[in-house]
């Protein structure tokens, strides 16, 4: 592929449109003043045209202008009904703000004065991150987060909880003082100003669970009780040996996958990377809880001498314009052991494994070492397919796992495994009490190997009774486009169609694995021959995947041109990925849903489909939240022969115009900002969510339900009731558009 910039691709574009003589689309042309009543047409154009930036109260305003019109009454009286739907959503929204906010400075300020009567530290240290919950939910529903945090109620409490959460953290109790930092964070989360802190409690945490599990465990239940909740299950010890994980660990290992920093986009000095390293190291050797399996660390002096020789090394790496090269890497690490191995003797691959993580993560919060114990899993991530018996599992409310639902024609559900069913044990051990990745690691292995599962069944009526299915594992591909409603079993069986009169189609992409194109190839088939008048592409949560399959989807809708470059080291531009198919999806007004978790290969197609559209080639428009700015490529690259592997962040995306999507350290703007802003509160995100996982489950008609069942969820209610304003402004906006082409007067259809 040649080395060229978007730029002069796109304008090459443009050109030869002019040059053709071919006007720009009526539905991009502002509405002309209208000597005579509004039309429908002038109506549908004004709303997908004006203004761009606007918020949902702005789209309300237009929408309630909508004319009458005998032209087809059937469908306008139906799309009329949508927006005073849609008009009903925004005031509950509105008024649940406001009730919530009101709710919110009460159980603040009770917190406050519950946190200030309570003598038991740990209890008072529950009252404030109580408070600080409150307080960071104000600013995710205030319209101005600035004026939150001057309240001085607010100022006072950031303060106490500051110096609460470094009272815990010097008293060890890893555990709270984490989660006040990570509220804390939430607060000031654009200025980065605890940032420091939560990761370096994060990964005295990520050392808990590596090491000493049982006292996380402990840790856990002390929280749950001192907060009245109910204890956690009975601690299980399930693939909880570290030194398993850490056996296949040495120097090389870690010198290779520092070896290739380099290579990192920012171009970052290797003293960086060791002074992160050091800075991990000693967090190891100061988590006190260690103690239990290293008992070298609590030998004062020996940690003393091991502590005075980690700050002076990172001390002179520190010094501006130290140089340091591989054989000063190589010699720090030589002298680390020689001193350990005198001091506080901690097992060599413990303290390589922190020293690798403390480099990589001094370079950005993408780029890792992928251990030799993490490797399985990371692969069944990217590729979107793992050796397993097809099920998805879930907490109980008494953190029992439960089949969510068997995925259709694959092992599990051939074997009759039934949603539901409570998997008590895996080839014999009890898996009570682990965590559902322990479980997954468990039931998972190689192809065509046999995995036992005992499960607990609850009939409808008398007790419930355990059986036994001994199921062999296959290769599971796990689907990325879903619709609307469920209509069957199999893992394609959808409804398309969000709206059948109108004929507005609906289809999540949940990630972007190695058949997410043509899964939705299959999808847009399906409904262009049942009458697709208009789209909405969900990719909200959308976490990415596979950057061809977003190259792909984008050319479903340009047919031919940049969808993304590469930003090299330099800030120099190439590496144009391009669209070189042809356009299956032309003139339909398509709305594309995003939010704070749209990311990566998500943020490329919304941003890719923005920048088009507003070169007039495609009726788009992106609905919802600004996106998470994640854009930027990690290559990975082979360790130890492929025994362990490195994540390095070597570019970041730039869109056709040119424009970083990765949000750095100190950017005010990043990711894809919507046409259309509609902010949706805490509690309509995670009832929406719940309800979508509920309705996405299938439910045999003909099957016996418990009496106490109330039947399969209904997707619709996520309009009905108003729990998801940002899909229902998708909806009404592309319906705005159906009734200007039944008019005959199509005011997004191209030339």
């Amino acid at each position: 592929m040649p080395n060229t910039t978007a730029r002069p691709t796109v304008r090459l574009v443009l050109l030869t449109a002019l040059v053709a003589g071919l006007a720009a689309p009526a539905w991009a042309q502002p509405a002309a003043p209208s000597a005579g009543p509004l039309t429908v047409a002038d109506w549908s154009r004004q709303v997908w045209t004006t203004p761009v930036g606007r918020d949902a109260a702005s789209l309300a305003d237009t929408l309630a202008r909508i004319p009458v019109d005998s032209a087809d009454a059937t469908l306008i009286g139906h799309v009329r009904s949508s927006v005073d739907s849609f008009h009903s959503t925004i005031k509950v929204r509105e008024e649940s703000r406001a009730q919530r906010t009101a709710e919110l400075v009460k159980s603040l300020d009770e917190a406050i004065t519950r946190a200030g009567a309570e003598s038991d530290p740990s209890k008072a240290a529950l009252a404030i991150s109580e408070a600080l919950k409150a307080a960071v939910e104000m600013v995710m529903i205030s319209a101005d987060r600035h004026a939150v945090l001057e309240q001085p109620r607010v100022r006072s409490l950031v303060e106490q909880a500051r110096r609460t959460a470094q009272a815990g953290e010097d008293r060890g109790d890893w555990l709270i003082a984490n989660e006040l930092l990570v509220r804390l964070h939430g607060l000031f989360e654009e200025q980065g100003t605890y940032k420091g802190d939560t990761e370096r409690l994060n990964r005295r945490l990520a050392l808990l669970r590596l090491y000493v599990p049982e006292r996380l465990w402990t840790l856990r239940n002390a929280r749950q009780t001192a907060a009245g909740e109910k204890p956690l299950p009975p601690y299980n010890p399930i693939a909880d040996s570290y030194q398993d994980k850490l056996k296949s660990i040495d120097r090389t290992l870690v010198m290779q996958s520092i070896a290739r920093y380099s290579r990192h986009v920012d171009q970052p000095s290797l003293g960086r990377l060791l002074v992160g390293a050091l800075d991990a190291v000693e967090t190891l050797v100061t988590t006190r809880d260690l103690t239990a399996v290293f008992p070298g660390l609590g030998n004062a002096e020996a940690l003393a001498k091991f502590r005075a020789f980690v700050e002076s090394a990172r001390a002179q790496l520190s010094v501006p314009g130290a140089a340091s090269d591989f054989g000063t890497m190589d010699s720090l690490l030589a002298r680390l052991s020689e001193l350990n191995g005198q001091t506080i003797a901690v097992p060599d691959q413990a303290i390589l494994h922190e020293f690798g993580n403390g480099a990589m993560a001094a370079l950005d919060e993408f780029t890792s070492v992928i251990w030799p114990d993490e490797l399985s899993r990371f692969d069944r991530i990217t590729q979107g397919r793992f050796p397993g018996v097809g099920i998805r599992i879930e907490y109980d409310e008494l953190f029992n796992i439960r089949v969510l639902t068997p995925l259709e024609g694959r092992p599990a559900d051939r074997a009759g495994v039934k949603p539901g069913d409570v998997i008590k044990k895996v080839d014999g051990r009890s898996i009570f009490g682990a965590t559902l990745d322990q479980a997954v690691d468990m039931i998972t292995g190689p192809v065509n190997t046999p995995v036992t599962l005992t499960m607990e069944r609850a009939p409808a009526e008398g007790q419930a009774q355990e059986l036994d299915f001994t199921i062999v594992r296959a290769q599971i591909d796990v689907p990325s486009a879903q619709g609307w409603r469920r209509i069957g079993p199999a893992e394609d069986a959808w409804d398309w169609f969000i709206d059948p009169v109108a004929r507005v189609g609906y289809v999540r992409l949940n990630g972007f694995s190695e058949k997410t194109d043509a899964e939705l190839g299959r999808a847009l088939s399906q409904m262009q021959d049942e009458g697709l008048n208009a789209m909405i592409l969900d990719l909200r949560h959308n976490p990415g995947g596979l950057l061809d399959q977003a190259v792909r989807i984008v050319g479903r809708f340009i047919g031919r041109g940049v969808v993304v470059m590469m930003q090299n080291s330099g800030g120099k531009l190439g590496d144009p990925q391009s669209a070189t198919g042809r356009a299956t999806i032309t003139d339909l007004p398509v709305a594309v849903l995003v939010n704070e978790g749209s990311a990566s290969a998500s943020e490329i197609v919304s941003g890719a489909l923005q920048h088009y559209a507003a070169q007039n080639s495609l009726p788009v428009r992106i609905v919802g939240q600004r996106t998470f700015g994640k854009g930027s490529v990690q290559n990975v690259y082979a360790l130890a022969g492929g025994a362990a592997k490195l994540k390095l962040t070597t570019q970041y995306y730039a869109l056709p115009s040119g424009r970083i999507i990765h949000r750095r350290p100190g950017d005010r703007t990043w990711g894809v900002e919507p046409d259309v802003r509609v902010d949706m509160l805490p509690q309509q995100i995670a009832d929406s969510l719940t309800l979508r996982r509920n309705a996405d489950v299938w439910h045999d008609p003909a099957a016996p339900k418990p009496a106490k069942d109330a039947g399969p969820a209904e997707p619709s209610d996520l309009l009905a009731k108003g729990l998801d304003p940002q899909l229902h402004a998708a909806l009404v906006l592309v319906q705005s558009q159906t009734v200007g082409k039944a008019t005959g007067q199509a005011t997004t259809r191209m030339p």
